[in-house]
């Protein structure tokens, strides 16, 4: 029995499992189990993971795609260790990652449940950098924080196997923003603890589905609904869930929509200034939307 299970949900990423699996096999932290989870791919994945001929390594296949949040389920259920750590096919973890969060997990008292890091993601073919090293918000009680965005990669975390068995596992419904609704139900009961480096290198892909708005869309209001009880203990994060779900919304075209979740996040918080520009920028149609929030973004980082 190995001290950590990674888990890895994959779908026809052949040509990058391999650099994510080398990434974990090198760790300086050696005491782990991999778990592939398969979910049906039509590609020469299991060719991919056999030959790596490493006994840490256990391939497991879904004989039908059922998504990530039921692969990574999956890996849970196989799952030997105390600790579970979590990585993506297309992604990178730095040698030292495991490392570090254990020596957190050991020095840290059972209320902990998750360490997590920074990350760097690239994207496009052109690679363009982004470091995300969330220093505020990420330690402590997190419960206020999470509502208002998700700020744990899913690759970046370790977890204790005991979180899974008292908040449940990932909502096989959620095609999306699976990883936000869990933390979301763990920092119910556990704190988080963090390590201030980047540590994942992440890898956005054209048809990764984050560039699904319908579906990203979707999975806000699911969210919204299942924790709305949680949401409306801070008004501030119930404004703010509003306000993001009209932002797609507009994006995808859907104005009336979108201007009636501006209202609702103005309602919930009459102080968030951004709700009124929201408002105004739908009247603008989906094109004006879009180029003067864009617009309105680029101030904001000057």
């Amino acid at each position: 029995m190995a001290e950590v299970s990674v888990i890895i949900p994959t779908y026809n990423r052949a040509g990058s499992l391999g650099r994510s699996l080398g990434s974990v096999l090198g760790q300086t932290y050696g005491d782990l189990e991999v778990i592939v989870v398969d979910d049906a791919s039509s590609d020469h994945t299991e060719e991919v993971v056999t030959a790596l001929d490493d006994a840490r390594v256990r391939y497991l296949r879904h004989t039908v795609n059922r998504g990530a949040a039921a692969a990574r389920n999956t890996g849970l259920k196989h799952a030997s260790g105390r600790y579970v750590a979590f990585q993506d096919s297309d992604d990178e973890w730095l040698p030292e990652k495991l490392g570090l969060q254990m020596d957190i997990l050991d020095r840290a008292s059972d209320k902990v449940g998750v360490v997590h890091t920074g990350f760097s993601r690239l994207r496009g073919e052109e690679h363009k950098s982004t470091e995300w090293l969330p220093k505020h918000l990420q330690v402590g009680d997190i419960r206020r924080h999470i509502l208002g965005g998700n700020f744990i990669g899913t690759p970046t975390a370790l977890v204790r196997i005991e979180c899974f068995e008292r908040a449940g596992v990932f909502d096989n419904l959620l095609p999306q923003l699976e990883d936000w609704e869990m933390w979301i139900r763990i920092a119910q009961f556990y704190s988080a603890a963090y390590v201030d480096r980047v540590l994942v290198i992440t890898h956005e892909l054209v048809d990764s589905l984050s560039a699904d708005l319908d579906t990203l869309i979707s999975a806000h209001e699911y969210i919204l609904e299942k924790h709305y009880d949680l949401f409306t203990k801070d008004r501030k994060s119930l404004a703010a869930e509003y306000y993001w779900i009209g932002n797609l919304l507009c994006r995808a075209g859907n104005m009336k929509r979108g201007r009636e979740c501006f209202l609702k996040a103005l309602g919930s918080n009459p102080l968030s200034v951004k709700c009124l520009p929201g408002i105004l920028f739908s009247l603008l149609g989906r094109a004006g939307f879009v180029r003067m929030a864009g617009f309105r973004e680029k101030i904001r980082e000057r």
